[in-house]
């Protein structure tokens, strides 16, 4: 019985964890992204498109980028 309680309790964990993470960077992009929108340009730039993409830009690995 013990072990059935820590397995349901181990596996609700790791799938928190695993559902949190892709928050956490979204988070993180919209406050970069945020402190990209404040910056003063000069009157002759025109904003073509503005996008927010967590992602991967090149190559494998542990990393994300924030494009």
């Amino acid at each position: 019985m013990k072990k059935t309680i820590w397995g349901i309790l181990c596996f609700f964990i790791i799938i928190g964890v695993i559902c949190c993470i892709p928050i956490y960077h979204n988070v993180q992009l919209n406050k970069f992204a945020n402190q990209l929108t404040d910056i003063n340009f000069p009157d002759n730039v025109e904003i073509v498109d503005r996008v927010k993409i967590c992602g991967k830009l090149m190559g494998n690995g542990n990393s994300l980028d924030y494009l």
